[in-house]
This record gives C-alpha cells, structure tokens and sequence, in this order.
C-alpha cells in the first residue's frame, strides 16, 4: 500500500511517497510506514493521488507519483521501483514524464500504472499541457511512457494517447486516466473523466471514456469511446468523477466504475452514487 503524506519532521507541507507491506490477513508486514522518496535528493515533495503495479516475473513494485524537485519547474511524474520486500532498487525516486521539456508553465496531473507481463514492462499514464504539435497552453491531453524493470524508460518522449475535443482548444480535459491490462490481446484499456464533443458530448459535461491501446502503444479502435452516461445529453449539471476499472480473465471484460450525480449545488438531484459498465474484449477461444 502506497500514500502520499508529510512526514513527522517535514515542515512547510512538504509531502513524501511511503508505504507498507501486509500479508494475506492484512497484518503489517516489515517496518512499520516506510519513507520511500528522499526529500533530499533534489529538494523532492511529492503531491497528490499516487499508482502501484506489480511486476510478478521480477518480482518488483512499481509506484508512480505527481512531484517536484529541483530540476523542475512545475510538477512532473516520478517513480520508485521496490522489491517483493519493499527494499527500494535504484534511486529513491526517478523522473519519468517531461511537461516541462515543451511548455515551461505545464504541468503533469496524477499518474496511473499497469504492469504488461507479455512485454516485461509498465506503462505510466498522466494527463498535462506539454504544448506539442497544434496544442494550446493550457490544453491537457493523456500521455504516458513504458518504463522497464530496471527504471529506465522506453523511447525518447512521452507518447500522446488522447485526442478529447480539437486541437488548440482548452477546454476540453480529460482527468485521472486509470490503466487496466489484458494478457490474453496484449493490450491496455484506459479510463477517464472529462468532457468531450463527440458521442453527444459538450464542454463541460463529464462522462467517461476509454481507449484501447495496443503493448506498443499503437492505438486501437475508435479514438475516446464513451462509456458512461450521466444524465441526459447535453446537460452539464450532471458528472462522471474519477473511475476505476479492472479486467475479468474469465470472460475477458472490464468492469468500469465511478460516482455520479448532479454539480450544481444547492438544485435537485443532488444525490450521488456509484455506477459501473462493462466494456467487452475478445477471449483467445474466440
């Protein structure tokens, strides 16, 4: 289990990655909270939700963080590799995104993780602005980068996986991508709130959406396919927040859930709740 949190002799809300191991039972396993970024190495401060994923053919975690340190400007994505035990391997943190590399200003969101065990690597998922191609400032799209066992990453840039709303237009986002893996296609599944103009979309009415993408991260299929409906369409009073999804070897599918419910505070149907839907895959007997 991994968190972010400010530690007992950290002032000025500077927040590290810590974590702890628990059996089967749920008891605490090891040493108890263990600090795993170095507030030392680059002045470090960790922020905001975090992602871990298991490699089982070495035997190793992945965590993933939205952080700073001095070599950045703004906040970009790090992460800390540890064994089966918790033991860090390599440095106590390493910088995977680069926001900042095209847009001095921009920023990585949250980051999310899976593990492909056909390739033996991991795939990081974020949303920022880096700026790129016909991108405006403030434009926010899906990216990610393949990271290897060992900590180093995959090819030489982050790699887009969104297209929500057209480019040079800010006012689409999409939020929080979260990363789900089928061993059985070689092939990931993202999920993620926002608005888009597409499948009867508008600005401002958060839905969620998916997209397929391959273990080279081609991508598959349609581009952002819609996979909530909350409320009518058209009417922003109504939001999809935040999902979370997880894949069925049984049958192959992904079960996407997330709450729900109206924004407008103060107005009717202020009721939220969870919801869910599947999206189906291909099983290897067809």
């Amino acid at each position: 289990v991994v968190w972010t949190a400010e530690g007992p002799d950290e002032a000025g809300g500077i927040q590290n990655l810590w974590g702890q191991r628990l059996n089967a039972a749920g008891s605490e396993v090891g040493a108890n909270d263990r600090q795993l970024t170095d507030p030392a190495v680059g002045n470090f401060d960790a922020d905001d939700a975090v992602g871990l994923a298991y490699d089982q053919r070495d035997r190793r975690y992945l965590a993933v963080v939205r952080g700073r340190d001095g070599s950045t400007v703004g906040f970009e994505v790090f992460g800390h590799l540890m064994n089966a035990k918790g033991a860090p391997i390599g440095v106590a943190q390493f910088r995977i995104s680069h926001v900042i590399d095209t847009n001095a200003s921009g920023e990585a969101r949250p980051p999310s993780v899976a593990y492909d065990p056909v390739k033996n690597r991991f795939l990081v998922a974020w949303t920022g602005n880096p700026q790129i191609d016909a991108m405006a400032a403030d434009e926010f799209e899906i990216f990610g980068r393949f990271v290897r066992p060992d900590g180093s990453l995959v090819g030489s840039e982050d790699v887009r996986f969104s297209s929500v709303g057209p480019d040079g237009d800010p006012n689409f986002w999409p939020v929080r991508p979260r990363i789900e893996f089928n061993p059985f296609l070689g092939q990931f599944l993202f999920a993620w709130a926002g608005d888009n103009d597409t499948e009867g979309g508008v600005d401002e009415e958060s839905d969620i959406w998916g997209q397929r993408v391959a273990g080279d991260g081609d991508l598959i299929g349609a581009v952002g396919f819609r996979i909530s409906s909350s409320g009518p369409d058209g009417n922003t009073n109504f939001a999809a927040n935040r999902p979370a999804l997880a894949f069925d070897p049984s049958n192959c599918g992904y079960l996407v859930v997330w709450s729900s419910g109206n924004i407008r505070w103060g107005g009717p149907n202020q009721e939220w709740e969870i919801w869910d839907n599947t999206v189906p895959s291909r099983c290897p007997r067809g």
